[in-house]
């Protein structure tokens, strides 16, 4: 079960961060970063505590859709079919390109490793999304990877269309923005490009990358394209 930590101190603070180490050695997962307050909390970090429990509560909500996902039903065709489609999930992604002085995201769970070496990746990208003229062959990108319960995280989740210009960014060599409160990127290349209807299929390979966290877990959603 998803764990939580937070407390208010009036010294040096410690034991919010030894209490969320001990669980973590348990084996428990945290439903969101442990919250320190110093004295009393101010209407900022209230507000960050509100957020904190909607995050936990939809971890619980994940818990309680998985146990019953797992208990036999009785459906039609098509709501097994679609009922299936929801059970691919993927790591919550940022697709970042730099369009002029214009930073230009997309947020989305369908990123899929596609190839061991290279290193290449499949992107689901929707031709009525600005980005996609962005990704023609031999154009460059980034792959920006969220890290779970972080603040990033919670306000990707909550708000897709937040400017990237709002972000800490940094510039990767290909020239695309970098997240850098993210949990990892990878600077890509795309090398193929297949038309799916609704969708362009991007392949691209991964010249270079970093993790920010090598303790942090990747946020995962279900299948999912959203626009930012």
């Amino acid at each position: 079960k998803p764990m939580g930590v937070f407390g208010s101190y009036g010294w040096s603070g410690e034991a919010v961060d030894q209490l969320a180490d001990k669980l973590r050695e348990a084996g428990f997962s945290l439903g969101f970063d442990p919250i320190r307050i110093k004295f009393k909390p101010t209407d900022e970090i209230l507000e960050h505590c509100r957020a904190a429990g909607e995050q936990f509560a939809q971890a619980l909500d994940r818990q309680k859709r998985q146990r019953q996902s797992a208990q036999p039903r009785t459906l039609g065709q098509g709501n097994r079919t679609e009922q299936a489609l929801t059970r691919v999930m993927g790591p919550l992604c940022v697709i970042t390109v730099q369009r002029q002085e214009q930073p230009i995201g997309l947020t989305t769970a369908q990123v899929s490793q596609g190839t061991f070496n290279p290193p290449g990746f499949t992107v689901s990208i929707p031709k009525s999304h600005p980005i996609q003229a962005h990704l023609d062959l031999e154009q460059t990108f980034v792959i920006n990877v969220l890290q779970e319960g972080s603040a990033l995280h919670r306000q990707f989740t909550k708000s897709p269309d937040t400017p990237l210009a709002e972000q800490e960014l940094e510039t990767a060599e290909n020239g695309s923005p970098i997240l850098t409160q993210g949990l990892a990127y990878m600077e890509c290349t795309v090398q193929g490009r297949m038309d799916c209807q609704s969708h362009w299929l991007i392949y691209a390979v991964s010249n270079s990358g970093k993790v920010f966290h090598s303790q942090g877990r990747t946020a995962i959603a279900l299948g999912q394209t959203r626009s930012t």
